[in-house]
Parts: C-alpha cells; sequence; structure tokens
C-alpha cells in the first residue's frame, strides 16, 4: 500500500480500539479513533476518512444510525461493520444502508486487512 489511508474506528470498548489502532497503523493505515457514534461524527466532519469501521451496539448514538448519517452526509466514506452482535436481521439492515462488509467479533484480521485495502484502493 503506497498511500497511507485513513480510517476511522468506532467501538464503546477502549481495548479493542487501542489493540486496532496498533495492529492497522502497523500495517500503514493512518487511525483514529471514536467511542461512540456522537463522537465519531463531529470526526467524520473534521477529517476526510476512506474507511469507517463502526461497531453496532455502543451509547451517545449507536452503529445503524452512524451509517445511516455516513451514507448521507459523507457518501464517499466505505462503511465497514464488526460487532459482538451477530443477528441475520442486524447484518442485513447494515449491508442495505450501505454498509459493504459485516464482520463479527472476534475479528478475522487477514479479511479485515483484506477488506480495508480493497475499500481503500476502490476510492481512487
Amino acid at each position: 500500500m503506497k498511500k497511507q489511508y485513513d480510517v476511522l474506528i468506532v467501538d464503546d470498548e477502549p481495548e479493542i480500539l487501542q489493540l486496532l489502532e496498533i495492529l492497522l497503523t502497523r500495517k500503514g493505515f493512518h487511525v483514529r479513533t471514536a467511542e461512540n457514534g456522537m463522537d465519531a461524527f463531529v470526526k467524520l466532519e473534521q477529517n476526510q476518512f476512506s474507511v469507517l469501521l463502526t461497531d453496532i451496539k455502543m451509547p451517545a448514538m449507536d452503529g445503524m444510525k452512524l451509517i445511516e448519517i455516513a451514507k448521507r452526509d459523507f457518501p464517499e466514506v466505505k462503511i465497514l461493520v464488526f460487532t459482538g452482535f451477530g443477528a441475520m436481521d442486524t447484518e442485513q439492515k447494515a449491508l442495505r444502508m450501505g454498509a459493504s462488509k459485516y464482520f463479527l467479533k472476534p475479528l478475522p484480521m487477514e479479511d479485515l486487512l483484506s477488506e480495508l485495502k480493497s475499500a481503500c484502493d476502490s476510492e481512487n
């Protein structure tokens, strides 16, 4: 990956945010984090991101509302979902709303990296 891509990771679990930030930074991504949808929305307004990687169940603003707002206000941002909430109807709704991929925690890192690179490369 030649260009450094900006990724916003949104999760209410600080340990997951820290782990993903470390791993993705080592792989060449420029990572910012947010602990809920409201914080993520502010960061989306202030920065340009290639990818939004969001959890579903969070306080303040959940991932579904964040997906809705991101698709409306920042249509160029690719959206990937990662969650411990594995209900089929939630997955289908997230994909219908504009998410490109839906991962269950624990995250399969190889699959996540592949999807992130693909989403970033499709930006060009």
